[in-house]
This record gives C-alpha cells, sequence and structure tokens, in this order.
C-alpha cells in the first residue's frame, strides 16, 4: 500500500506544522529500518504503545506500516494489522465472524491534533480513515471479513468513537490476552 496525500493544525509550538493541509505522507509497510527509527525518535504519549510496536517487526502476527512525512522523512503514524475474529457466545454456542484487526495505530506527538484549514477534522482521522479504506478494499479483493475489531486504551476511546467504532456487544467475546488488560473492545461493520 503506498499512499500520498495532502494534510494539518492549529498554532502549537510542540507542532511541526500549523495546518495538516500542509503535510505530503507516504504509507508503505514498515521496514527494519523503521522499528529503530521507532525505538529511537517516535512517541505517541504512549510508552507502551511505542514499545508494542518495536515489538511487532519478527511477529508473523502482524503486518506493520509506518505513516511519514515526506518533507523530513519523520514517521507520522504506525498500525500494525491481523486477522481476527468476532467471537459470539449466544445460548452456549460460539459463533465466530471473520474480522481485520488494528492492532495497533499511534501517532506521533508532533503530529497529534494537527487540523485541517476548515477546522472540521485533524491529521489523525485523515489517517485513521484512510486505514479503514484500505481494510475496506482489502475485504473487498482479497480476503473477506465482516468486521473491523480493535481494543482501545482509555484515551483512544473516543476518538475511535468519533470514528465509527462501538463497544462490543454483551453476546461479544474479547480477547483475554493479558496485554489487553484495561482496553475498550471496539468494532465497526464492513459494509
Amino acid at each position: 500500500m503506498d499512499i500520498t496525500q495532502n494534510a494539518s493544525t492549529e498554532k502549537n509550538p510542540n507542532k511541526l506544522y500549523e495546518y495538516a493541509d500542509d503535510i505530503i505522507y507516504s504509507v508503505r509497510c514498515a521496514e527494519s529500518e523503521d522499528f529503530r527509527k521507532v525505538r529511537d525518535a517516535f512517541s505517541c504519549g504512549n510508552e507502551v504503545i511505542d514499545h508494542d510496536f518495536v515489538d511487532t517487526e519478527f511477529d508473523r502476527k502482524y503486518v506493520s506500516y509506518v505513516v511519514t512525512d515526506d518533507s523530513n522523512g519523520n514517521i507520522i503514524a504506525i498500525y500494525s494489522l491481523s486477522c481476527s475474529a468476532c467471537v459470539y457466545s449466544i445460548y452456549d454456542k460460539n459463533y465466530f465472524s471473520p474480522s481485520a484487526e488494528i492492532a495497533l495505530f499511534a501517532v506521533d506527538q508532533k503530529y497529534q491534533d494537527i487540523k485541517f484549514k476548515d477546522g472540521d477534522d485533524c491529521l489523525s482521522s485523515a489517517i485513521f480513515s484512510e486505514l479503514i479504506y484500505f481494510i475496506f478494499t482489502m475485504t473487498d479483493d482479497t480476503i473477506g471479513a465482516t468486521k473491523i475489531v480493535l481494543y482501545a486504551t482509555p484515551n483512544a476511546v473516543p476518538f475511535y468513537s468519533k470514528c465509527g467504532f462501538v463497544e462490543f456487544q454483551k453476546d461479544m467475546l474479547q480477547n483475554q490476552d493479558r496485554y489487553l488488560d484495561g482496553c475498550t473492545p471496539m468494532y465497526t461493520d464492513i459494509r
């Protein structure tokens, strides 16, 4: 996947750009050098998430991507995708619905909250929307799925809610991996 897009935010001395419209970026599969760059020069404000991305380099469960600033080579955002399933427990029987999982999504603090000139959207939302579109395309063309799932940290729940994700229904089982403790399982239907 290689996407080039214009994208920016309001004045903030810690931000590199005033508006998202001023940013040209590209998306590609992460390479070994990208994992080193994330380890050394990327921070989304959550050390666990930054560290988890670096740990995905050799984990075959995930395919990881980087969003890079074309003007300076900075990594703007990172994400990892995986196959998954929504498991429904109904009348003591389990039913599986094939799903794509966003195992990780993070935006570097220098690029967070940078809004477009029209003020309606921010760079993070635009990148996330493109990711969702990529998943929709992949599920149309490559492998079927009915849902996109993710496990949101408490601070990220409002962001994902604004992006159309909802908390799991009462009959949906959540992944019991220990590293997901404190996260909210969320999903959205694929068209």
